[in-house]
C-alpha cells in the first residue's frame, strides 16, 4: 500500500491548484445566479404585462408572443433546477 502524500505548506503547487480552482468555481457560480436572477426578473415582468398588453389591445401576436416566452422561461428553469436535484 502506498501512502499518499499531503500537503505540507500551501507553496504546494497541487494546493495552489486546488486554491485556484475553488476561486474559479466561486467566480462561476457567482456569475450564474446572477444571469438567474435577472431572467427571473424579466420572465415575472414578461408575465405581468402580458395582461396589461391584452388590455390596451396589442394585438394577439405580441400577447401570444410573451406567453409564449413566459411560459419558455419558467420551464427551461424548473428543467434546469430538476437537473442540479440529480
Amino acid at each position: 500500500m502506498v501512502a499518499e502524500s499531503v500537503p505540507n505548506s500551501k507553496d504546494d503547487s497541487g494546493y495552489q491548484r486546488l486554491e485556484n480552482q475553488i476561486v474559479w468555481y466561486d467566480n462561476r457560480i457567482a456569475t450564474a445566479q446572477r444571469i438567474y436572477r435577472i431572467l427571473e426578473v424579466v420572465q415575472i415582468v414578461i408575465a405581468a404585462a402580458i395582461p396589461v398588453a391584452s388590455l390596451i389591445r396589442l394585438g394577439s401576436a405580441v400577447v401570444g408572443s410573451a406567453g409564449g416566452v413566459a411560459v419558455v422561461g419558467g420551464v427551461t428553469a424548473s428543467l434546469r433546477v430538476f437537473r442540479s436535484v440529480r
